[in-house]
């Protein structure tokens, strides 16, 4: 009976501990997720037209008519086996669409993330980009890699139609070339911050941002556009593998289950730690029982 007790519970304990990573790593947060581009699903190149498709629902798909501009799906770079595709821009590429559905002018609390490598960083290089078309008056959010100034490798800034400029450096970058990292960037009203792999690297919050010019805007991805031109210093060079969008401040939970979503994906270190799921605690608090009346039985 002892030897039949013991058999089932090493199954149960084999089950449960080998269920924790997958029950651990949960979908995306639906709520107010804006855009949600990966190059495993909805990148294509039809007519001469560049599509990365939207998978949030929203229909928020960035576009490329111009053939020198195509960025290209490139597969087996990324995962924990290399066996995921990425998008690679070569320096002059970029997508886009021309409205504020993804980052409206009147929302100051947003979050991006974004898996990404550089080839180099010899210039400016965009990984995504909300702008007001008219010109850079307006920055609604912009995430980019700078050329290596000091120890300054990452960017992340909003500015408002006074160009009033709010900036967060990375001075500690927790990967170098040319390896994948995780950038996520947040601004919360006035307060900006940025995390590679679930780090923090600084917060800014001592420009108080005023109004956003109003006018239109363009969402870019691998570009800063500039009255509809891309800007030449700011054109990625370099691999994207996914853009995750919000236009809301995740809380802790929140941003440790997209950070995690992301590490188990593609195979990263990380910071992020998600909440264990019911069923794991059922199924640990489960398995503690048997071995308390194990034991018990054992006496």
């Amino acid at each position: 009976m002892k030897t039949t007790f013991c058999i089932f519970a090493g199954f149960a304990a084999l089950f449960f501990v080998s269920s924790l990573p997958s029950l651990a790593q949960a979908d995306l947060i639906p709520t107010n997720l804006t855009l949600w581009l990966k190059a495993d699903d909805g990148f294509s190149i039809v007519d001469g037209t560049a599509t990365w498709a939207d998978k949030s629902g929203n229909g928020n798909n960035v576009t490329q008519a111009g053939s020198d501009r195509h960025p290209a799906k490139v597969d087996n770079q990324i995962g924990p086996t290399n066996n995921l595709p990425v998008i690679r821009f070569d320096g002059d590429d970029w997508l886009g669409r021309s409205d504020d559905n993804v980052i409206g002018k009147t929302d100051t609390a947003h979050t991006v993330f974004a898996v990404a490598m550089l080839a180099d960083i010899t210039a400016n290089r965009t990984v995504f980009d909300v702008t007001e078309s008219g010109g850079v008056t307006s920055v609604l959010h912009r995430t980019i890699f700078l050329p290596g100034v000091g120890s300054k490798v990452f960017e992340f800034s909003v500015r408002d139609d006074s160009y009033n400029k709010n900036y967060v450096f990375d001075t500690t970058s927790r990967r170098t070339l040319p390896d994948f990292t995780i950038v996520t960037s947040e601004r919360n009203g006035s307060s900006l911050e940025m995390w590679l792999d679930g780090y923090s690297s600084g917060s800014d919050s001592t420009n108080t941002l005023g109004a956003m010019d109003s006018g239109g805007y363009y969402t870019t991805v691998g570009a800063v556009r500039n009255s509809g031109n891309t800007l030449g210093s700011g054109h990625m060079n370099g691999d994207i593998a996914e853009i995750i969008v919000y236009d809301r401040v995740l809380n802790s939970t929140e941003f440790e289950q997209v950070g995690y979503y992301l590490e188990q994906k593609y195979g990263l270190e990380t910071a992020c730690v998600p909440e264990p799921s019911t069923l794991v605690l059922l199924g640990v608090g489960a398995l503690a029982l048997l071995l308390a009346i194990y034991r018990r039985r054992k006496k």
